[in-house]
């Protein structure tokens, strides 16, 4: 039994889900936090399109990379919490210890769509459920997303046509879609500058 509460899921189980043109780029498990505070394990997996969320082999959502509106962090010390904010859908809220290097590779499919770095909101809370739009606020056209004083301050460096994924990313292996299409690697990103560094390594 997997300790951690989430049935392990083969690569090939995702790859069935990558449609024509699209390639896999890299999954992990990750928990989403519901508006009841109750976190669920599930796995998140990323292509050069959209995300991916599975509850064990079975696919719940797919969201399209440019449905991607924005990210809010929690900076507290003792908080992984993250959400994704999206545009015409209700927001997520998730938590990971590898929140930083998640972060980043949205940030570099959201650059790749709209030639512009993600905007990411960074906030003290704890807990983030204050930030997350739900279904009923859609509804009601409310927004809660952090008002612009928390927004991160952009170096104003639009990321090239090339990009550099989060070393994470680059230590996992990545792997050709249904198509065959040209093999992505390490010569496929160019380093523009080092953001930070942790127990994984150097993100870029």
């Amino acid at each position: 039994m997997n300790p951690n509460g989430v049935k392990q899921i083969d690569k090939n189980d995702i790859i069935k889900h990558v449609e024509k043109g699209e390639t896999y780029i890299f999954s992990t498990k990750i928990q989403k936090i519901t508006k009841y505070n109750w976190k669920k394990e599930k796995i998140i997996a990323f292509t050069n399109k959209r995300i991916l969320l599975f509850k064990g082999k079975l696919l719940q959502r797919k969201i399209k990379s440019i449905m991607i509106d924005a990210v809010t962090k929690s900076t507290h010390k003792e908080s992984l919490e993250f959400v994704l904010h999206l545009q015409t859908d209700h927001d997520y809220r998730f938590s990971t210890t590898v929140r930083e290097e998640i972060i980043n590779l949205i940030n570099y499919l959201y650059a790749m769509n709209k030639k512009n770095p993600l905007p990411i909101y960074e906030v003290p809370d704890l807990e983030l459920k204050a930030y997350v739009t739900t279904k009923h606020d859609k509804t009601i056209h409310k927004n809660r997303t952090p008002n612009e004083s928390f927004r991160k301050q952009s170096n104003g460096e639009i990321i090239p046509k090339k990009e550099h994924l989060p070393e994470l990313v680059k230590s996992s292996s990545l792997i050709l879609s249904k198509q065959n299409s040209n093999q992505v690697n390490l010569n496929s990103f160019k380093i523009i500058q080092q953001v930070g560094k942790g127990s994984y390594g150097r993100v870029f």
